[in-house]
Order: C-alpha cells, then sequence, then structure tokens
C-alpha cells in the first residue's frame, strides 16, 4: 500500500504521474521527499519504482533516460510558412536555439541552429561541430 494507505502497484517511477511530477519539480520540499522514500518498493530489473495508487500509473513504455527530458514541449502557434530567405522574430520560435563562436564578432559567425530539448540539452547536426570548433562554441 501506499503512503497514503490506498492499495498500490509498484511501478517504474516514471509511470507513477503524481510522484513523477512531484521528482521534476525544481523545489522538492522535504515532507515530498520523505513521502516517496515511504513509497519505494522493488521491481525487479527496474533501479528506481515506486508503490503507486492505481489512478496514478500510467501504461507506457519508457526509456532510460527518459527522465532527462520534460514532459512538456514547445509552445505551439498558428503561424504561416516563411520562405528560407525570411528572418523570424526574436521569440517566435522559442525552442530554436542559435549556435555560435564564443570568439564570435560578426553575424556570419553563426554557426547552425539546433531545438533546445530540455533545459540542459540542444539537439544540433553533426556538421555544427567540427573538431577545430568545438571548444568555442
Amino acid at each position: 500500500s501506499t503512503s497514503g494507505q490506498t492499495n498500490g502497484t509498484c511501478v517504474p517511477v516514471q509511470q507513477c504521474r503524481d510522484v513523477f511530477d512531484t521528482l521534476r519539480s525544481p523545489l522538492l520540499s522535504v515532507d515530498s521527499a520523505n513521502k516517496i522514500r515511504q513509497n519505494v518498493c522493488e521491481l525487479r530489473g527496474v533501479r528506481r519504482s515506486v508503490c503507486c495508487a492505481q489512478d496514478q500509473v500510467e501504461r507506457i513504455a519508457i526509456h532510460r533516460n527518459a527522465i532527462l527530458l520534460p514532459l512538456d514541449c514547445g509552445v505551439s502557434k498558428q503561424w504561416e510558412p516563411k520562405s528560407i530567405a525570411a528572418k523570424a522574430n526574436i521569440y517566435e520560435f522559442p525552442w530554436i536555439a542559435l549556435i555560435r563562436s564564443s570568439k564570435a564578432t560578426e553575424d556570419h559567425d553563426l554557426y547552425c541552429t539546433g531545438s533546445l530539448i530540455n533545459n540542459r540539452y540542444v539537439l544540433t547536426t553533426a556538421r555544427c561541430l567540427k573538431a577545430k570548433e568545438r571548444k568555442e562554441l
């Protein structure tokens, strides 16, 4: 049973909606951490599992690195497709990152773009990182 004394199921932490959301919050209170610790259970082959209330269980296939990614995505906006030559306004596409050299002085020193996949990672193409430039990005 869960710390709230309800019937529960031992599942990977990513499949327990309320626990996973709590763990992903920027500030984890001592009380919340203690409640999660009380719900820890052992599930064979799973590193982190908790006893989860039935109404909070999400049956989904989870990759082992899923905890690194956010559950929400970029803000969706209605927009008219632009030509390749058109310039986007700043903040028009908040999930796009512009990558340039730390030594760049001109606009032509811009290298490439990437997509923000969370607050720590930018996904870009391999051509963006040439060996001699890598240390300067």
